[in-house]
């Protein structure tokens, strides 16, 4: 999993890291940090829609190391949890 945290962003750019997400917010009107987990929620739910893999090896390749926490913060953005949207996508078919 390649780390896209803001440190690791801000490195790759030989930059501070405050530095980067005040120009990334002024560029796009959003905050860095929000746009890295909506491209995490985004691969969750390819994942989950693509893939046999289970609940917790997707959290672990998004980078939770807690999949319990990727449950939660995943259920906060879709307002299901993984499986409930798995779930949905085969009653859907």
């Amino acid at each position: 999993v390649e780390d896209v945290s803001l440190k690791a962003i801000a490195d790759a750019m030989f930059m501070h890291p405050v530095h980067v997400s005040r120009i990334y917010k002024l560029e796009t009107g959003e905050n860095l940090s929000d746009y890295v987990h909506r491209l995490k929620m985004e691969k969750a739910a390819v994942l989950l829609t693509n893939s046999s893999l289970k609940i917790y090896e997707i959290a672990l390749q998004l980078g939770y190391q807690i999949p319990n926490y990727f449950i939660k913060v995943f259920k906060k953005y879709y307002a299901m949890t993984p499986q409930e949207f798995r779930s949905k996508l085969v009653e859907g078919k």
